[in-house]
């Protein structure tokens, strides 16, 4: 969805190719009751993959220095596409305009969650923070803490 590559622009793949339905009642609402959750499932697992990786770097004292701008850089990119996406028109399919609103949803949220990051790392430790389960990617989905 484009949501992990620089420019961090959500969009959403060609579903122009004809697909094969091999049922007779099978069609685009049938696919989008599948295709809906298996994205917001792979976007969660994406974002807290990522959100992991910066927790390593938040820990390690050699590495915090330069995340904090690395970050804030960050959020403005994605931000930058998030207001390009949004200013897309749908296109009248009904996938790809699912999977552009699930990515948009998605951009929204990683970026919340990178901005919620610098504010936390200014009143507390990071750790301290994850220990507690108070980071946002901790919270979603009705959960309060996430562990490896």
């Amino acid at each position: 969805l484009g949501l992990y590559t620089h420019p961090f622009e959500p969009s959403p793949p060609d579903f122009s190719a004809q697909q094969e339905d091999d049922g007779l009642f099978d069609g685009p609402e049938s696919d989008l009751n599948e295709l809906v959750p298996a994205l917001h499932v792979t976007q969660f697992h994406l974002l807290t993959e990522a959100a992991y990786m910066r927790l390593d770097r938040w820990t390690a004292d050699s590495l915090r220095d330069g995340l904090v701008a690395e970050i804030e850089e960050e959020i403005m990119l994605r931000l930058d596409g998030w207001r390009l996406a949004q200013s897309r028109r749908l296109s009248g399919d009904l996938r790809r305009d699912a999977v552009q609103v699930i990515a948009q949803e998605w951009a929204a949220k990683i970026i919340c969650c990178l901005k919620i990051e610098v504010e936390v790392h200014a009143m507390e430790s990071i750790e301290d923070a994850w220990q507690a389960g108070r980071l946002p990617w901790q919270c979603m989905n009705g959960k309060t803490k996430t562990s490896t």
